[in-house]
């Protein structure tokens, strides 16, 4: 025994050794197989370029002037100005007033300041000057004629008190004013004032109804009559 061991030892290490290196490559291999293999993934169908619409009534321009459009039907803004004709003249009239207001302010303001700097005096000065120095004094005969008139209204006050505190005050302002609107006139004469701010003007067909007067006539006035 023991000496076929010692010869049966060189070939069974080698057996043993062939056995240990297969075991990796078999191990491998078994693994590799186990693994389901993977697929490459598949590419998504490519999407088909949308349609483009088919143009419709829908898309077609509007009418020149239209407002808006029923189905095919458009409303003109010929139409729309013709309904509120009379809503629009009523505002036109406002805004005139308006600018005329504010205009006739502005004339008034640049007047003095323009007198007042010819004369190289202050705005203040001159009102002081031309319309409070020069407004007409109240009278104790005037300030009697007025409680006189208004005595009721006063009630049990001192007839004294009154003229003092509430008439003269009164009947001074209004002398003011006056004196102020005489300057303004003066000023506005002086300066040759123009206003070329044109009034809102409506145009009348008369048709075939009697006309008195000049076709051509700058003012044209129309009397609507109602007869029964």
């Amino acid at each position: 025994m023991r000496g076929f061991r010692e010869k049966a030892g060189p070939a069974l290490l080698a057996i043993v050794a062939a056995s240990l290196l297969a075991l990796p490559t078999a191990s491998l291999a078994k693994k590799k197989n186990s693994e389901p293999e993977t697929q490459p993934a598949a590419q998504a169908p490519a999407q088909a370029a949308p349609q483009a619409a088919a143009p419709g009534k829908a898309g077609a321009p509007a009418p020149s002037g239209a407002v808006a459009m029923i189905g095919d039907t458009p409303i003109t803004d010929t139409e729309l100005t013709e309904q509120a004709a009379n809503q629009l003249q009523r505002l036109k009239s406002q805004e005139y007033d308006i600018k005329r207001r504010v205009l006739e302010d502005l004339i008034t303001k640049k007047l003095i300041e323009k007198e007042a700097a010819a004369r190289g005096i202050s705005v203040d000065e001159l009102n002081k000057a031309e319309i409070e120095a020069k407004a007409p004094a109240v009278t104790d005969e005037e300030k009697k004629t007025v409680y006189e008139a208004n005595k009721a209204r006063f009630g049990d006050k001192p007839e004294a008190d009154v003229m003092k505190t509430m008439i003269e005050p009164s009947l001074k302002q209004q002398r003011i004013n006056q004196r102020r609107t005489e300057f303004l006139s003066e000023l506005r004469a002086k300066a040759q004032v123009k206003v070329l701010l044109e009034p809102p003007r409506i145009t009348v067909d008369v048709g075939s109804a009697a006309v008195k007067g000049p076709k051509d006539a700058p003012v044209t006035i129309v009397e609507f009559s109602d007869y029964q």
